[in-house]
């Protein structure tokens, strides 16, 4: 899809709840691991929505489930997964996973400035891999050099990095992520056993988490064994979370046999929890580490270690790669 005034209005009815590209069609007398790539450039619009007169239980958009998806939105392109209407309908975007038979992979890359991925629903989520089922399954997020990506829900938002045994990846590097909501907004990182998230935030890029009860998890699951889901803060890069009136919350290794690393490192390089108070939990009742260093900076209201008797913290605060006017630092606020 290219050029402005170019757009794609596909509507979801009854007999399938998603646009898919790349499927496993062997159900559909095809072939398996299908491949399919879509690019939206120069202004062009697909939208995926809902039939406005009907209401359906959601509208869902699926890249590389059972085959190879590569969806690519750059120089002005935008897409729309939305409840035109707003009328009570869900809308999810998966990435990743097996559609029957196989597993597949789905990356969607979102570039440039006035580039967009939009949306917006009763509830609005994203799965980045999922649904492994004994196959290998990945997905892959790139939000970069001005690009935005905006995900916002009534009732609930969330983007999850690694389900149900696959691998989830999100690169931030410049660009723009919204997660927000009224109540529940958040962002997983390595959110069920056997599966592995990781994110990076870099190059100046912002991540925002809005609404009542904003949570960041990294390592929410584990089973002991799999590497650690990590997020890394680097060169600039911001994670804001914002509970309004109510809290902020932040984990690192969430439950019994989750791993997770957090790394806020350079200049400008910020985690920030607000809200009517905040918590940071490093091992919950797993493992989990902290490192801020080189000018990196951690600020909340309550940082906890090793909470629960399973529960492991870790938390390193190093100066030593400091430049000039720079000084590494974890902040602590008071709570009324």
């Amino acid at each position: 899809m290219d050029g402005p005034g170019s757009l794609w209005r596909v509507v979801i009815d009854a007999d399938d709840d998603a646009m898919w590209i790349g499927r496993d069609s062997l159900a559909y007398g095809g072939s398996q691991g299908f491949g399919g790539e879509l690019t939206i450039s120069n202004d062009a619009v697909l939208r995926v929505a809902g039939d406005e007169d009907e209401v359906f239980p959601a509208i869902g958009f699926k890249i590389g489930a059972g085959g190879q998806g590569d969806v690519f939105v750059n120089s002005g392109g935008q897409l729309e997964i939305i409840d035109p209407a707003l009328i009570g309908e869900d809308v999810f975007m998966q990435l990743g996973g097996t559609g029957g038979t196989v597993g597949g992979n789905g990356s969607l890359t979102v570039d440039g400035a006035g580039s967009r991925v939009i949306m917006q629903g009763l509830s609005a989520g994203v799965s980045v891999g999922r649904n492994a089922l004994g196959a290998e399954a990945s997905g892959q997020i790139t939000i970069s050099d001005g690009a935005e990506f905006r995900l916002t829900g009534i009732e609930g938002a969330g983007m999850a990095l690694g389900r149900d045994g696959a691998t989830g990846e999100l690169l931030v590097d410049g660009g723009y992520l919204l997660v927000e909501s009224a109540l529940n907004p958040a962002l997983q990182v390595g959110r069920d056993v056997g599966s592995q998230g990781s994110a990076t935030v870099t190059g100046g890029g912002l991540v925002e988490i809005i609404g009542s009860q904003a949570f960041l998890a990294v390592g929410r699951e584990g089973d002991g064994v799999s590497p650690p889901s990590t997020l890394d803060i680097l060169a600039g890069g911001q994670v804001r979370l914002d509970g309004e009136a109510d809290q902020s919350s932040a984990v690192i290794g969430r439950d019994i046999g989750s791993d997770g690393v957090l790394n806020i490192d350079g200049a400008n390089s910020l985690l920030s929890l607000d809200g009517r108070y905040s918590a940071l939990q490093v091992g919950r009742f797993g493992d989990g580490e902290l490192n801020v260093s080189g000018g990196g900076r951690l600020e909340t209201t309550f940082l906890i270690l090793g909470r629960q008797a399973d529960g492991s913290g870790t938390v390193v605060i190093d100066g030593s790669a400091d430049g000039v006017g720079e000084r590494t630092t974890v902040a602590l606020s008071g709570s009324d």
